[in-house]
């Protein structure tokens, strides 16, 4: 009796912990305790703190549509062979017996089937928000023509009523917030998995076979390729929401082991006092696994910036103003290089770049924190 308490003990106490060292926190004001936040890449012109409880006011919404070396489609068909991943290892492990063709009734009992659900809601998300990307600034393209008789106008003083392209507004949407953290959540837990399995139930019968090695090793490639070409950041704060989602998994396997008598890991039958170590581990495994895909993202960033800017990407701030809603959720439009610097060289806009370009990012022309936008 006295282990279980103490491995429910340990999780809530983990999720404590993971809550007061939040700076926006109810607590963490009153203990004094230090400020921990980290992300990997920040929006441009950001302050150094946040002021929202998630961090989404420092983070830059198009780095989770946007890439350093593939372009927008590139970045879509990746998201969507990751989609043909999930879909050929399901159809293996039905038609081979090696995953819940054996035991349907149990599948879905296992945090491996979870997290990899996870994988395939995460794959789909990130077709529709990369596919909205997409096709929204291909109809900026569209409209590019629209643009530049609203910048005559504007030079010639005949429209006052825009505030040219610094009413650009670029935001969070919810699909967006969700898709973010999803991400995160998805490669802490993948990773995590894959090392919990290989490290402590690959000793059981029927470890090598190909569902295992597909949802345990090949998947966390394919995360990898996401994170390291995309410009998906990673935030501390973030974290909350991946222990959460493990914690609920927890809950389950006890629920589950009291209806039916059975754990769905042995190594966590918390009838065995060794096990109690195991669950004090668990947390620190899962943010340990949350700092991995953080330093990856730092090492992205790292090269992106020492990197030169392809010559054929030319990118121009879109004014939503001039945008039906339709494809006023891009902040970007894409001209042809001929087209885009006769644009560039009005002087409105040779002197915006002057104030507030970043020489980091040297394709973007950027707005000021004042300034809003729709993503």
């Amino acid at each position: 009796m006295w282990t279980e308490v103490i491995a429910v003990l340990i999780i809530a106490l983990a999720n404590v912990v993971c809550y007061i060292t939040h700076e926006k926190s109810l607590l963490h004001g009153h203990l004094r305790l230090p400020k921990i936040l980290f992300i990997s890449n920040r929006s441009p012109c950001s302050s150094p703190r946040s002021r929202t409880y998630w961090s989404f006011d420092v983070l830059e919404p198009l780095h989770v549509v946007t890439s350093h070396w593939l372009s927008d489609t590139g970045l879509l068909l990746l998201r969507c062979a990751q989609l043909l991943f999930f879909a050929i290892t399901l159809t293996l492990e039905g038609t081979t017996g090696d995953g819940y063709g054996d035991r349907p009734k149990t599948w879905w009992t296992y945090f491996t089937n979870w997290t990899f659900v996870l994988f395939a809601v995460w794959s789909v998300l990130g077709i529709i928000v990369t596919a909205k990307h997409v096709q929204a600034k291909a109809s900026a393209c569209d409209q590019h023509q629209a643009l530049e008789a609203q910048e005559g106008r504007r030079v010639s003083g005949r429209d006052g009523s825009i505030g040219g392209l610094s009413s650009m507004d670029w935001r969070w949407t919810p699909l967006l917030k969700t898709y973010c953290i999803m991400s995160e959540t998805n490669a802490a837990s993948t990773l995590f998995l894959s090392g919990f399995f290989w490290a402590f139930l690959s000793g059981g019968p029927g470890a090598y076979q190909v569902d295992n090695i597909l949802k345990h090793g090949v998947n966390n490639f394919f995360i990898l390729l996401d994170v390291f070409l995309s410009k998906q950041p990673f935030v501390s704060y973030h974290f909350q929401v991946t222990l959460w989602y493990g914690t609920i998994y927890l809950v389950f396997m006890f629920i589950y082991y009291g209806a039916s008598s059975e754990w769905v890991y042995w190594v966590l039958n918390w009838d065995k006092p060794s096990a109690l170590g195991l669950y004090a581990l668990l947390p620190l495994l899962l943010f340990a696994a949350h700092l991995v895909w953080y330093w990856v993202a730092l090492l992205r960033e790292f090269i992106c910036k020492r990197l030169p800017v392809p010559d054929n990407r030319c990118f121009l701030l879109a004014n939503s103003a001039l945008l039906p809603a339709a494809y006023a959720t891009d902040g970007m439009m894409c001209l042809d290089t001929s087209e885009s610097r006769r644009l560039t060289d009005s002087p409105q806009l040779q002197q915006r770049r002057t104030r507030e370009s970043s020489p980091q990012r040297s394709e973007f022309v950027l707005p000021s924190r004042s300034h809003s936008a729709a993503v």
